[in-house]
């Protein structure tokens, strides 16, 4: 299952997301993709290659999570974030366009994720997941 979204509903603040799980059932994993296109942010919004290298979920622009073991209310056992590799888009625009893109070296480490700052830290001795090559390809749902 995957979805994409263009949520233009607050002009200020545009967001797109990607989501693809394994399975409908909980507890399910989930790959996400978030663009915050908005200020102070200015997340991607049209295709072209961006680094993931360095970033914290705290003041990401472009924020690429796996979360495992989550229930309905996504409370999850388990968050990774990727925090080195590239996300290659080909296409991406806010009309409702297929979302195609490519990730590749990605390193999503175990966090823990602050409830008030969003900051992530690493969890000491926590799992690292890595994907050499993800292909994404999605229809995209526009919310305006």
């Amino acid at each position: 299952m995957q979805q994409a979204t263009q949520d233009n509903s607050d002009k200020s603040k545009p967001l797109f997301v990607y989501q693809a799980r394994e399975q409908d059932t909980v507890p399910f994993t989930e790959f996400q993709i978030a663009s915050f296109q908005g200020k102070p942010y200015n997340g991607p919004s049209k295709p072209g290659t961006y680094n993931l290298d360095g970033s914290n979920y705290s003041d990401c622009a472009l924020c690429i999570l796996i979360v495992k073991g989550c229930n309905e209310s996504y409370s999850c056992n388990t968050i990774y974030f990727a925090d080195a590799g590239e996300l290659q888009i080909s296409q991406m625009n806010s009309n409702g366009a297929a979302f195609l893109a490519e990730l590749t070296n990605a390193v999503f480490r175990e966090v823990r994720l602050d409830p008030e700052t969003y900051e992530s830290t690493p969890i000491q001795g926590g799992e690292t997941w890595c994907i050499d090559s993800l292909s994404i390809a999605a229809g995209v749902r526009v919310v305006n």
